[in-house]
């Protein structure tokens, strides 16, 4: 029996004054979370506030002082 494996592919930016980097991740996640990303990622979406307050985190951590633009790819993998 095959397996699925559900994944978000993140893209997103970090900025420090004029200097702008980009970082991916590609992780693996619930099915629940992969069905709430699929169906409501709207900026009014508690999902999509999740997604966003993460991605802020990450970025500070990454030695960056604001996030830029972001998106999510959702996929299957067999």
């Amino acid at each position: 029996m095959e397996t699925e494996i559900r994944k978000a592919g993140i893209t997103y930016k970090m900025i420090r004054g004029d200097e702008v980097a980009e970082s991916y991740i590609d992780l693996p996640i619930s099915t629940e979370r992969y069905e709430k990303l699929a169906k409501d990622i709207t900026s009014e979406s508690k999902v999509w506030n999740e997604v966003r307050d993460t991605l802020e985190r990450l970025t500070i951590l990454q030695g960056y002082r604001k996030l830029g633009a972001w998106s999510i790819e959702l996929k299957i993998e067999i």
